[in-house]
């Protein structure tokens, strides 16, 4: 049984909402109210106009939203209760922080060529409101975050660049589209799971392979593992 559920960004590809068809966002409205447990989503840079997460009131994301499919992750939430459960059951009182950072092209250096770590830290409200209720604290970004040691052609960051990652027990992030990690930085861990969707019909997006996270809270902290999705993303 999951408790909840969380997706990583860029649930539609093409970012002007009057290219978006109705029928498409009716079939997601229907394929995310079939889960069985609420739904959540860190908007992703296809997501987004021009005004990054205020423009959601306007995007077919925002559509999702206001239907009750899902509900957009923008700020820090804390997740607790007995509807967190593991192989073993419940735990009684289990809780964890997510701390989510939408895509944001100013931290992308879309404008400057330079990359703003620091948005991806915690803030110290969040930090303040934290320690109150310590628990594990759970990251989820939509970002050109790579492993130590990595890089690209183009602006990006290594996730132990982000200053305060110890703060996090795991950090997840989205938007480039293959699979990198898990790996720990400290005590930290960072992963991409990849994503389902494709960017071209080459060999390189049918072999790639996809898979979801799933993360239980334990009484030791958190335990991850990565699921295989027999899809092909190409297709």
């Amino acid at each position: 049984q999951v408790s909840y559920a969380f997706f990583l960004g860029d649930i539609f590809h093409i970012k002007q909402p009057n290219r978006v068809s109705h029928s498409l966002v009716q079939e997601l409205i229907i394929a995310f109210k079939r889960f069985p447990c609420p739904v959540y989503v860190v908007p992703g840079n296809h997501d987004l106009g021009p005004d990054g997460v205020e423009s959601l009131r306007r995007q077919p994301l925002g559509v999702l939203e206001r239907a009750g499919a899902l509900r957009l992750l923008t700020d820090i939430n804390l997740f607790e209760g007995d509807a967190i459960r593991t192989k073993a059951g419940p735990i009684e009182g289990a809780k964890g922080w997510i701390a989510s950072r939408p895509y944001s092209a100013a931290a992308e250096g879309v404008y400057d060529g330079q990359v703003d770590p620091s948005y991806y830290s915690l803030l110290e409200r969040e930090l303040e409101v934290i320690r109150k209720s310590p628990a594990p604290v759970i990251g989820l970004a939509h970002a050109s975050i790579l492993e130590p040691g990595n890089s690209r052609p183009y602006p990006h960051l290594t996730v132990d660049q982000i200053p305060g990652i110890e703060e996090y027990a795991l950090f997840v992030s989205g938007h480039l589209h293959e699979r990198l990690g898990p790996v720990k930085v400290g005590e930290t861990i960072f992963v991409n799971p990849g994503s389902i969707g494709r960017t071209k019909r080459d060999l390189a997006s049918y072999v790639r392979p996809v898979q979801v996270l799933v993360v239980e809270v334990t009484e030791r902290g958190l335990k991850i593992e990565e699921v295989p999705i027999p899809v092909a993303p190409a297709t």
